[in-house]
């Protein structure tokens, strides 16, 4: 489960990889303004959420998927998947953060879409 951690003092989200999923995806933590979110949403399926062609990353269909994910109608979404469990959307200004969208598996989808709401 990735960990999504929301700093209001610094004005900040950052996407918290374990060293697992730093050589999965070949990044490091993400972090990006507050500024840069649209939206946030919970979704039943995180991995479904996923499209595109993995540019790098790593997919294991149905299982995981972790990196970065390009698609011509979605842009590039960074994400953070494992399981078949809900998980969080979060619509980004790309040209602020760098990527169009943030998809992850987490804990609490709920709590971090109420704090960023």
């Amino acid at each position: 489960m990735a960990h999504i951690r929301i700093d209001k003092t610094e004005q900040t989200l950052t996407v918290d990889l374990s060293a697992v999923e730093v050589v999965e995806s070949l990044h490091r933590d993400l972090t990006v303004p507050l500024s840069s979110v649209l939206s946030a949403r919970v979704t039943d399926k995180a991995l479904g959420e996923v499209f595109g062609m993995r540019f790098p990353g790593t997919g294991l269909p149905g299982l995981e998927l972790v990196g970065t994910f390009i698609s011509a109608d979605l842009g590039r979404t960074f994400a953070v998947c494992h399981g078949r469990g809900e998980g969080v959307v979060i619509e980004l200004d790309v040209d602020v953060a760098g990527f169009d969208r943030v998809v992850a598996t987490v804990d609490d989808p709920e709590a971090i879409v109420a704090e960023l709401s």
